[in-house]
């Protein structure tokens, strides 16, 4: 075996290991830190090799500007006094979804992220279908408790009808649902498309609903949408969106209060939590309260000390990273995502990016797999008009 098939077949382990946890956290999540390493491994093997044999690009040049600007923050928030391990924690975070851009597609990354996916839509049918037949609304507690206990998620009933099966690894199946309706042909299509909305239903997460919604109406219109315009759009829709999150958040919660009566207070205590704390000053405003910022408050609701994980993680983000390095990344990604996706692809990114805002699995590791994913349909495609068969054409 040459160095190249070796290295080609240690990078499809790698990703491998990293999607199968990532989809099986529930019961392996205390194996994420493998999960974590791999993908890790998996990026510098491919952002090495990029920038060695691309180095003078001027594309790799913006690139390494983009670094250098991360690097300055991680130094400005060890200067605050921020704990290093969590200021390198979240100056990696933004360091590897960069790199994730620079992935080498495989069409098996893509074969890997399919099978997986479709594992979990049915684990998330089989449970809904275990609570209806095995438990009711008054005695489900104590097995509530062990996936608490297990931080697998949470299931739950609001209506005594339908479960909510919200476990660890479902943040992916409305971009597995987008991915199936647009590029994947096999007779299969239909059926993994059907599995797919009714998990989304029982998992019962009314931000997938909107991604869905808004992925139905720009594949409905990007036919007609030139490339350019899409650019333009995204731009003005992404620098918008996180400006004015903070200030409109509250009235979009308020709408939708009544739908999900149980985690929307929290979400606005969150809100208010951390936009408190980044408009504390002009000075954290700008350039934010660094990476790994820990917001030592405690409201009627919860005591955030110590606290890095949020319902609303995006807004974390902008409380560590502020309105100037927000926008900065924002802009990186835009330019670099109209560049290498198509517009299909584009639009089941934006729909991702939009559903995401909305819940804790923003900008992490199921963003990466995104990236890679949709990198990966390249060679899916153009194995395709090979005429080759690739696993993707057979049944499941």
């Amino acid at each position: 075996m040459s160095m190249v098939d070796g290295k080609i077949k240690l990078r499809r382990l790698l990703f491998f290991c990293s999607i199968f946890i990532l989809t099986r956290q529930v019961p392996f999540n205390d194996f994420s830190i493998i999960m974590n390493i791999c993908i890790s491994v998996l990026l510098m093997i491919d952002i090495t090799s990029h920038i060695k044999y691309n180095g003078s690009n001027k594309d790799d040049i913006f690139l390494l500007s983009i670094i250098a600007v991360l690097f300055f923050y991680l130094f400005y928030s060890i200067f605050l006094n921020n704990e290093i391990d969590l200021a390198l924690r979240f100056f990696t975070i933004n360091i590897f979804l960069i790199f994730a851009y620079y992935i080498y597609p495989d069409k098996l990354y893509f074969n890997y992220f399919i099978i997986f996916m479709t594992l979990q839509v049915l684990i998330v049918i089989l449970l809904e279908f275990i609570m209806l037949v095995f438990f009711n609304p008054f005695d489900y507690a104590k097995l509530r408790y062990i996936i608490w206990q297990n931080k697998w998620g949470d299931i739950y009933t609001i209506n005594n009808k339908i479960y909510r099966i919200q476990i660890v690894g479902n943040a992916l199946i409305p971009f597995f649902i987008m991915i199936i309706h647009s590029f994947y042909y096999s007779r299969c299509r239909y059926i993994l498309l059907s599995i797919g909305l009714v998990s989304v239903l029982f998992a019962g997460n009314f931000a997938f609903t909107l991604g869905i919604i808004l992925y139905a109406l720009l594949y409905a219109f990007n036919i007609k949408l030139p490339k350019n315009k899409l650019l333009a759009i995204l731009s003005v829709f992404f620098v918008v969106l996180f400006i004015l999150m903070p200030f409109l958040y509250n009235a979009f919660l308020a709408i939708i209060l009544q739908k999900s009566i149980n985690s929307n207070p929290l979400r606005i205590d969150q809100l208010n939590v951390l936009t408190n704390n980044l408009l504390e000053n002009y000075r954290s405003l700008i350039f934010g309260q660094g990476f790994g910022n820990t917001v030592d408050v405690i409201t009627n609701l919860r005591d955030y000390t110590g606290r890095t994980y949020y319902e609303l993680q995006s807004i974390y983000f902008i409380n560590q990273n502020g309105l100037l390095l927000t926008i900065l990344l924002i802009l990186f990604h835009v330019l670099i995502s109209v560049k290498i996706f198509s517009k299909e692809k584009l639009v089941i990114y934006l729909s991702y990016i939009f559903y995401s805002l909305f819940n804790p699995y923003f900008l992490d590791t199921s963003h990466i797999v995104v990236i890679i994913v949709l990198k990966s349909i390249n060679e899916v495609e153009r194995f395709k008009k090979k005429g080759e068969n690739s696993t993707h054409h057979c049944c499941l």
